[in-house]
């Protein structure tokens, strides 16, 4: 009983982050993503865990196993599908996207009119008497419906899975390089740092994609005869499936700290902390609120709670930052869906100018249009070309960053503002700035005494 349980575990892990995520992200732009992820992922285990579940009549593991060439070749796809969104929450898919979905439809089909050709029993005996051990047993079944099931499923189904895991290990090697990710950014985000959501995913998958290999690669027979096999990759797979799923709540953020994670649950406080931890809550709020929604708040506050401070000099005559002073001079000429307005949401609001490989070809398929364009309209419109509208931004979240992270070292501010080394970041910001990043934080502080 405890064994069978266990073997389940990873279909319910599924199934209980499938509900948590229905009542806390419906709204998120990943939502649909994940949820198809975890639904073909819940379908596999399901039918993976039947295979070596005691007692399992005949019949059953033939449903099963047509179950399983559905859901096993989608498992990849799905994944990838979800980490697009994770990079592009603005983004639509377009329709070569989707085609994925040709593949395991055609082999389900198969499956299923082999089902129908064939004798009464004839596959559930094949499947029940394990003669699958070996591509040598499988050749040796026979031709027909029933040993052209068993190849289907345990040859094509496995071919097809393979080819998938090494188209995606060459797409996710090729983002990591382009993005910048690195295993030194987990271990910072386990030490308290900040790190990307999709880069702490991408880490996150790595371990059910290799139990996915692993499934693949040992016969279930095999696994029945050692069932502390399939129950350790049970759990193992519990585990990261929760953690995967528990991070994929946060999958709107640019980036995010594990004390934020733990702060997820906005009420997760007792009397004595509170204060503290709300002010926590209220600090990342900030951080990830657009200018407009801090003012209104400011004027709701200042409304309700007649709090004066609120309206203190230091507040109204702040000096305008450079990235706002550059978008507000052009903002009563465009409208709201203007790709002009697209290309600041996509600046201002996901602040993609903090990837530090960003392309113009990057700006150019997100807005679905060619990069001369784009390059001609910020040329236009801010009298900069693109590289050095980009640093700007970057020089300007830069100082931000700094003002409220006084201790951070130089190669984490390089890091977090989108720059590659810490001697690119100084160059870029005495070029905007006209001073290093020392001398300005010490003009800013001499200024504000």
């Amino acid at each position: 009983m405890l064994f069978a349980i266990i073997l389940f575990l990873p279909f319910g892990t599924c199934l209980f982050w499938m509900l948590i995520h229905s009542l806390m992200t419906f709204r998120t732009s990943g939502f649909s993503t994940f949820m198809v992820l975890f639904a073909i992922g819940a379908l596999f285990s399901l039918a993976d865990a039947s295979y070596v579940c005691p007692g399992i009549p005949a019949e059953t593991l033939t449903l099963c196993t047509l179950l399983s060439m559905l859901t096993a070749p989608s498992v990849i796809p799905a994944l990838w599908g979800y980490m697009h969104r994770l990079r592009n929450p603005s983004g639509e898919f377009r329709p070569h996207h989707n085609l994925w979905v040709i593949v395991p439809v055609v082999i389900f089909t198969a499956g299923v009119v082999l089902i129908l050709l064939s004798e009464p029993g004839r596959i559930a005996g094949v499947l029940k008497n394990g003669s699958y051990l070996s591509f040598a047993d499988l050749f040796s079944i026979g031709q027909d419906s029933g040993g052209y099931f068993a190849l289907l499923a345990f040859v094509v189904v496995r071919a097809m899975v393979l080819i998938e895991l090494v188209y995606a290990a060459v797409k996710t090697a090729v983002a990591c390089k382009r993005d910048g990710y690195s295993l030194r950014h987990l271990g910072a985000f386990l030490r308290g740092d900040k790190i990307r959501v999709p880069e702490l995913q991408v880490f996150t998958m790595l371990i059910p994609v290799l139990i996915l290999i692993a499934k693949m690669a040992v016969p279930k027979s095999y696994e029945a005869m050692h069932p502390w096999i399939p129950a350790s990759e049970a759990i193992v797979l519990t585990l990261f499936l929760s953690f995967f799923a528990f991070a994929a709540m946060f999958g709107m953020k640019n980036s995010v700290t594990i004390a934020q994670m733990l702060n997820g649950f906005r009420y997760n406080f007792g009397l004595s902390d509170k204060g503290a931890v709300v002010e926590r809550m209220i600090a990342d709020l900030v951080d990830d609120a657009e200018e407009e929604a801090l003012l209104r708040i400011q004027a709701k506050i200042g409304k309700n709670l007649h709090i004066d401070q609120f309206r203190s000099a230091e507040v109204t005559e702040e000096t305008p930052t450079v990235a706002s002073n550059i978008f507000n001079a052009v903002a009563n000429s465009w409208d709201d869906d203007s790709l002009l307005s697209r290309f600041q949401s996509l600046m201002m609001n996901e602040q993609l100018f903090l990837n530090p490989r960003l392309t113009l070809s990057d700006v150019a398929e997100k807005l679905s249009t060619n990069k001369t364009y784009i390059s001609k309209l910020v040329n236009n419109t801010y009298n900069l070309g693109f590289p050095e509208l980009i640093n700007t931004l970057r020089i300007d979240f830069a100082e931000q960053y700094i003002l409220k992270n006084r201790n951070a070292k130089q190669e984490e501010i390089a890091r977090e503002c989108g720059f590659l080394s810490a001697s690119s970041f100084n160059i870029t910001f005495k070029k905007v700035t006209g001073m290093t990043p020392k001398v300005w934080i010490s003009s800013v502080d001499k200024h504000s005494r």
